[in-house]
């Protein structure tokens, strides 16, 4: 059976999806006008990106890498911020890691 799409946004035909148990879902037209997505990464408020590059570079240094601080300051910030990071990170120590 092939399905228009406006009619579908219409709410004219209900949309219906398999589960594995293979139940039978109805999603209605208004559960699909009301679904919004919002970005997972809401930055740091503050951003000092010259302390957070000092942050890294002491993660990287030493007889272990600190993954865990590393993936904090980077999961903390938005791209934007990252980018300002990478920046001062240059700025201070000539390199970028990747």
């Amino acid at each position: 059976m092939r399905l228009n799409i406006s009619r579908i946004l219409q709410g004219s035909v209900p949309i219906v999806s398999k589960t594995r148990d293979r139940e039978k879902i109805q999603l209605s037209e208004h559960s699909l006008r009301q679904h919004v997505t919002k970005g997972t990464i809401h930055g740091s408020s503050v951003l000092n990106s010259e302390l957070s590059a000092m942050k890294l570079n002491a993660a990287f240094l030493g007889p272990i890498v600190d993954t865990g601080m590393i993936i904090r300051i980077l999961i903390s910030h938005t791209n934007k911020q990252r980018q300002a990071i990478k920046r001062h990170y240059r700025i201070l120590y000539g390199k970028v890691r990747h």
